[in-house]
């Protein structure tokens, strides 16, 4: 079941936008005012839901995910997907109103809270996910502009980084890889992400489709209340643990916390 924590986490890590980009300025001119721009684009949507598609491999095993995804400003999201390994499919639910993120397993009935203000005081930039911020989850510096290409239809601007390590030390892809990120020319928002290992060969792509930009997405879309009998737990404190640089490297380290994803930024 370790494979499966661990592209749990990391399904719901890339769904969550990532984590808080450095505040170094990338030094090609050109990139600076491609990102720029993506970033003004970005700061105007509000809400956005999409259907996402990832792939990915992990210790010698294709996964699959299928789901959708929503988000509000400030701080709200849900996701729901469904992995699929071999002969076994297994269905998570993924709610935050941006104060508490709940995971609901339906197979196992069982449910996680983590609590994303204590997480935010405790690890700053741990709970900082935001659709205003594209470029979450790449070293800034290292960011460059490749050029631009169309999906499915849809502009996009092709961007390369190397991944941030540093902030999301319970990602078991690798760190010292390469990361290219498809941007909508028209909004900013994600449309692909692809992540490459050291020697260049692909382990994990995701494509966004059917994006829609500033919908009308009810608040009670981001409200969750534990079904009867599920088993709860509070996983605040193994989520802070796991968010800190250290716990890569820590002999023993536990594996990735199930479904624990790069949390919404609190609400104000």
């Amino acid at each position: 079941m370790n494979v499966i924590h661990k592209s749990r986490s990391v399904i719901a890590l890339l769904l969550g936008s990532g984590i808080c980009a450095a505040t170094l300025f990338a030094a090609d001119p050109a990139t600076e005012k491609a990102m720029a721009d993506m970033e003004s684009k970005a700061a105007e949507v509000k809400t956005c839901q999409a259907d996402v598609v990832s792939k990915m491999k992990m210790m010698n095993q294709d996964l699959v995910s299928r789901g959708t995804v929503s988000f509000k400003q400030p701080g709200k999201c849900t996701m729901e997907f469904e992995t699929e390994m071999g002969a076994m499919k297994l269905k998570q639910i993924i709610v935050s109103d941006g104060k508490t993120m709940w995971t609901h397993q339906p197979m196992m009935n069982m449910v996680t809270k983590i609590d994303l203000q204590k997480a935010a005081d405790a690890v700053p930039g741990a709970a900082a996910g935001n659709l205003s911020k594209p470029f979450q989850g790449l070293k800034r510096d290292t960011i460059s502009l490749v050029g631009s290409e169309t999906l499915d239809g849809v502009e996009t601007q092709v961007f390369e980084a190397t991944p941030d390590a540093q902030g999301a030390p319970n990602n078991p892809l690798p760190s010292d890889g390469k990361m290219k990120v498809w941007l909508g020319t028209a909004d900013g928002m994600v449309r692909k992400v692809a992540m490459a290992d050291p020697a260049g060969a692909e382990v994990m792509t995701q494509t966004y489709s059917n994006v829609k930009i500033n919908g009308d997405i009810p608040d009670s879309k981001f409200e969750f209340t534990p079904p009867e009998g599920a088993q709860v737990m509070d996983m605040t404190e193994q989520a802070l643990k796991m968010m800190k640089p250290d716990a890569a490297a820590a002999p023993g380290a536990p594996a990735a916390v199930p479904a624990a994803p790069a949390a919404p930024a609190p609400a104000k």
